[in-house]
């Protein structure tokens, strides 16, 4: 899980880039669903915060209700969300490999 989320941060993070259409389409469907598995398992930790943050990422990049906004102002949302996920993959608990 902690590399699905730095994927996803240094996904958001090449957004900032001039990119094809194409690109950002991809990029909603993977934030949105992404987002969607953190919420998922952070429903039996009982984390509000990240339950409304990571509901509010997957609000604003799901692909179907296209929020519009500015270029400028979804460079902005990018670096946060970014930022937020990346903080996440440090803060995520690191799996306990047991050896046989």
């Amino acid at each position: 899980m902690r590399a699905l989320l730095f994927v996803v941060g240094f996904l958001l993070l090449l957004a900032l880039a001039p990119m094809p259409y194409g690109y950002y389409e991809f990029l909603r469907v993977v934030v949105t669903v992404v987002a969607g598995i953190v919420i998922l398992r952070e429903l039996g930790e009982n984390s509000v915060l990240w339950l409304i943050t990571f509901a509010l990422i997957a609000a604003l990049f799901n692909p179907l209700f296209i929020v519009h906004f500015d270029r400028k102002v979804w460079a902005v949302i990018d670096m946060l969300a970014a930022g937020i996920f990346l903080f996440k993959a440090f803060k995520w608990p690191r799996s306990i490999r047991r050896e046989n």
